[in-house]
């Protein structure tokens, strides 16, 4: 598995503080979020801006590119390609920018999909039109050219920040986003809706981990992550100090890239937990890995289970499920791939007998007698996962110091 997130969120003045308490035998974390702090007399939100249209509803056709979902946004009569994602603000890279010629509001820190730091413009994005829905005056980060420009042409992400102040129907079945601000418009469930914890657009919610105890979770519902689920590393240590996991896979290297790039070299882990259970759907045998973001998320793949409802107006998460029961039990891979130096490389083996055949880094030349001595990241952004059906694997491997190594493996 190789993770491609496009979810970048803005760091505040004050850190991100944990709190932890114990009830009853299960564990919750919350994790606070404030305003974007520029300095210690000053405040700035992104949650500026919005349409001044009323009740509204929209049926937004989408497309999925390398397990994103890519729709189309009109800027001064000219159509251009955004990813959608709600584990993002607002965003746009650098050519869209130069071409529109937007005010300049501040500078701010963030942190992108694999904690990786830096610093973005915030500029006033005067008009955008959404599936006929115009939005003024949002403020819109910009970002330089990255593989997610480059490679698929996409210009920027509509964010949760554009989006707090609606009501988002996602659906993969028909690959369509419905955005409305009136509830009575949609088909809501209640008995399928959870509140979300913050009062911000970020839509976190809970979900319950079951294994040798009971663990909440606060997780970001992030479009733009390609996974189920992945698990905080932080959140990893305060569960695994108090021995909620039966046991876990410890690997070190890194296996994703994000708006900044490939993530650090870092220890991170595998787990397979019997459950996990969101608002009365439960996924069993799920295996998944850790994040060095500071925040667990559920990804994209929770569409292929059901239907998303973000109603970030009343701050209430809807999940309406295919199956109430889902068994995720399926055999693994003992390595994750990365790229390096544009290199697809070995990024984490998780299987201790294979870890003296070959180490994070390795470049793969080939996989099934197949050349990938030249492929790059656009290849996988264009073509997808080149491991994702297959069973047995023969690779061939150089090392750092240009060895070749032949390796055979297979799932487990």
């Amino acid at each position: 598995m190789w993770l491609l997130s496009v979810t970048i969120k803005y760091i505040y003045a004050e850190e991100n503080n944990y709190f932890k308490m114990m009830q009853k035998n299960i564990l919750v974390i919350f994790l606070m979020m404030s305003f974007i702090q520029l300095n210690k007399a000053q405040e700035f939100s992104l949650n500026q801006g919005g349409t001044t249209q009323k009740d509204y509803y929209s049926v937004i056709p989408f497309e999925i590119e390398n397990d994103k979902i890519v729709v189309k946004a009109n800027i001064e009569n000219i159509d251009y390609r955004f990813i959608f994602d709600t584990g993002s603000s607002n965003l746009i890279f650098k050519p869209l920018y130069e071409e529109i010629k937007l005010n300049s509001l501040t500078k701010i820190s963030c942190y992108d999909g694999n904690g990786k730091i830096d610093s973005l413009a915030v500029v006033s994005l005067d008009s955008i039109t959404f599936g006929g829905i115009t939005f003024k005056n949002i403020p819109t980060a910009v970002a330089e050219n990255n593989i997610f420009s480059e490679c698929l042409g996409i210009d920027g992400f509509i964010g949760n920040n554009m989006l707090r102040n609606s009501i988002v129907r996602i659906s993969l079945k028909d690959k369509t986003i419905i955005i409305t601000d009136n509830k009575r418009k949609l088909n809501l469930n209640k008995s399928h809706s959870t509140k979300f914890y913050f009062d911000d657009p970020v839509p976190f919610i809970t979900v319950m981990l079951k294994d040798k105890t009971n663990a909440r979770d606060p997780v970001l519902f992030d479009s733009g992550a390609n996974d189920f689920y992945s698990l905080s590393l932080s959140h990893f240590i305060y569960f695994q100090e108090r021995d909620v996991f039966n046991d876990s896979l410890k690997g070190f290297g890194s296996n994703s890239y994000s708006l900044f790039g490939v993530g650090k070299d870092s220890f991170q882990y595998r787990l397979t937990v019997p459950e996990i259970k969101l608002e009365g759907t439960k996924f069993q045998n799920v295996t998944f890995n850790t994040t060095s973001s500071p925040d667990s998320h559920i990804g994209l793949k929770l569409l292929d289970y059901g239907i998303i409802i973000i109603d970030y107006k009343n701050k209430k998460f809807y999940f309406e499920p295919f199956k109430k029961i889902v068994n995720m039990q399926a055999k693994q891979l003992p390595f994750d791939l990365t790229f390096q130096d544009n290199k697809l490389s070995i990024g984490i083996i998780w299987k201790d007998k294979y870890k003296n055949q070959m180490s994070a880094g390795d470049q793969i030349i080939e996989i099934n007698d197949v050349n990938y001595e030249n492929y790059n990241i656009c290849d996988v952004l264009k073509n997808g996962s080149i491991i994702k059906n297959m069973v047995k694997l023969k690779l061939k491997l150089k090392d750092k110091t240009g060895l070749i190594k032949i390796v055979e493996l297979e799932r487990e």
